[in-house]
């Protein structure tokens, strides 16, 4: 099993390498940021940011990024600490707002100033997206939330914020991701159920080479310490989004999100993709594309 692990990973750094050459870094306040970019070979239609959700990163993008740059689009996906490959810094405010701020400076930075931005958000990265509106709406075009999970404005107490921000915790959650979550037939079983069919040995492995990365369990734990930091419970998106759901997903249900429909246009179109479960980014990825560029075609 060690041999074929450790294969898969080869093979996975052998095909990240040659997907993603655009792969880079960039210090914002002190934090190392990783995030890939891909520019079209005709005439730009308009700017693209990909925010991932819980446990997600760039790589989640994979079966997406070439049919939007094959349809004109400037790309950009980011990994937001703890995930991926940026950096892993303790004690970092993991709350969506705040990383809904932190995003947009990464945004200013590799982006067209003198362009709105198309803001596609997965899971968590759906409430990210929400966030970004509310700090910045003029620099918004529209926004695609797939299997969206929102969230209100909270501030954990002095019990939780001490017990998920020690050391202690940290150091146990670095130890239950290294020897008992992070194993190979575990994500295996949660990626099946987040997909709602049985998870491939690349997407397996994909997966759990960015799991493994260290501080990213500890900083997991953490993530419980962090509070919002803007609250927009009042506002309402005012740009033009789209909802894409899998009909048969199973982490989050869209009855689920009913309370949340506030911060939406009262217009706001929902796809379902037949079979899809929570990440039908990947694994019904044509479809997924195509409700895309379709909604986009629009503006």
């Amino acid at each position: 099993m060690k041999n074929r692990l450790l294969f898969l990973f080869l093979l996975l750094q052998i095909s990240l390498f040659a997907q993603y050459p655009e792969s880079q870094y960039l210090d914002i306040e002190g934090i190392n940021i990783h995030y890939c970019q891909w520019k079209p070979t005709i005439p730009s239609k308009g700017q693209i940011l990909l925010v991932h959700g819980f446990c997600g990163s760039t790589f989640t993008w994979r079966k997406n990024v070439s049919a939007f740059v094959a349809a004109g689009y400037e790309v950009s996906a980011i990994d937001l600490p703890p995930f991926g490959y940026s950096e892993k810094k303790r004690h970092l405010n993991h709350s969506t707002s705040f990383n809904a701020a932190l995003a947009w400076k990464i945004a200013q930075k590799i982006g067209d100033s003198t362009q709105k931005w198309t803001l596609i958000g997965h899971s968590m990265g759906g409430d990210i997206c929400k966030f970004m509106f509310f700090l910045q709406p003029q620099q918004v075009k529209n926004i695609l939330f797939v299997d969206p999970a929102f969230s209100v404005f909270y501030q954990p107490s002095w019990l939780r914020r001490t017990l998920f921000g020690s050391a202690a915790t940290y150091h146990l959650g670095e130890n239950m991701g290294k020897y008992y979550f992070f194993k190979y037939k575990r994500i295996k079983k949660i990626l099946s159920m987040a997909y709602s069919q049985a998870a491939d040995s690349a997407a397996i492995a994909g997966y759990l080479h960015n799991l493994n990365q260290k501080g990213l369990a500890g900083g997991i734990m953490e993530m419980s310490a962090s509070g919002h930091v803007y609250n927009f419970d009042n506002e309402v998106i005012t740009v033009p989004c789209l909802q894409i759901w899998g009909n048969k997903d199973r982490i989050i249900s869209v009855t689920e999100t009913k309370p949340f429909l506030k911060f939406l246009p009262k217009d706001t179109p929902v796809e379902f993709i037949e079979g899809g479960g929570h990440c039908p980014m990947e694994t019904h990825s044509a479809i997924f594309n195509d409700l895309v560029l379709s909604f986009l075609k629009q503006f």
